[in-house]
Parts: C-alpha cells; sequence; structure tokens
C-alpha cells in the first residue's frame, strides 16, 4: 500500500500581513513600495511604547543631534516622549495600538531637503525626498479613532528617515 502521509510540497506564498510591510507592525496598508514607511512605523512605534530612543531612531543624524543637544538629559528626552504618548492615552486610552495607512505621496525637492538638514547643522545629500500622506489609527478596547496626516520622508545614504 502507498502512504499518503508525503509531505506537501506546496509553495506558500507570502501573505500581506502587516509585519510583511514593516517589522513593528503598524502599517496595514501601504500603496507604495519606497521603504519610508519604515521609519515612519518605527516613529509611531516609538509613541506607543513611550520610548523616546524608538523614536527618534526615525530621524536622519543632523536631527538626532539636534534633539541630543536640545533635550541633553534622559529626564528631558522623557518627559519629550511622554507628552507625545499621553495625547494618544488621552483620546484612546492606556493600552492603545496605532496602525497606519498610506495615502498618497509628493515628490518633495531635494534641495529644499537638503535646506532642512543644514538648519539642523547636517550636510546630508539628500537621493529622495517624498511629503508623505497617511492615515494613523488609534484602537484600544474594540474603539477607533483616526486621523490623516502627512510627513517629509528623505532617503539618505540609502536609508530612509522621516524630518519634521
Amino acid at each position: 500500500e502507498e502512504d499518503s502521509s508525503e509531505e506537501s510540497s506546496e509553495v506558500v506564498q507570502p501573505s500581506t500581513n502587516v509585519n510583511d510591510i514593516d517589522e513593528y507592525g503598524i502599517f496595514t496598508t501601504s500603496k507604495f513600495k519606497r521603504g519610508y514607511q519604515l521609519p515612519i512605523a518605527q516613529m509611531m512605534y516609538g509613541v506607543q511604547a513611550d520610548n523616546y530612543d524608538e523614536f527618534i531612531e526615525a530621524y536622519p543624524e543632523c536631527a538626532k543631534t539636534y534633539y541630543d543637544k536640545k533635550l541633553s538629559t534622559d529626564a528631558q528626552k522623557k518627559t519629550f516622549i511622554d507628552n507625545i504618548y499621553k495625547k494618544y492615552v488621552a483620546a484612546s486610552g492606556e493600552g492603545f495600538k496605532i496602525n497606519c495607512e498610506t495615502i498618497s505621496e509628493t515628490t518633495y525637492s531635494t534641495s529644499l531637503a537638503e535646506s532642512y538638514c543644514k538648519q539642523y547643522g547636517g550636510n546630508e545629500t539628500v537621493e529622495e525626498a517624498y511629503r508623505v500622506t497617511f492615515k494613523v489609527i488609534v484602537s484600544n478596547n474594540g474603539q477607533s479613532t483616526s486621523k490623516t496626516t502627512s510627513i517629509r520622508c528623505f532617503k539618505i545614504d540609502g536609508e530612509w528617515y522621516v524630518f519634521e
């Protein structure tokens, strides 16, 4: 008798789960595959986790340096991220979850992007730049609210960053 318990050789196609788009599980939909959803997700995850270090990693070096000078102590950094976090808690309650959906992108001038870097003391060369409009969905206990916002995203040395 033939053994019918042979292993299946079926190829499993990648799913479109949240984590296929970003490792933070923030983006549920991304119309554009440019890579800027990752720093947006990292920034929003930093808010959700009330974690300044995660939040600031989404920014280019010039902005990190600027904020490190402006917020020179750990207490100042904690207060900065706590103030953002508390706005989300006030709107949705403790234990909220953030998800995002990309809505649109508009090409942004790389020379203008570089001028923003210079204002923060940087000298980065910006390879690509977009103004990205996205929906932020904040959910908690079966309830959700959303708002649409936009942010500048710059590609520097092959890596994407947010810059606001």
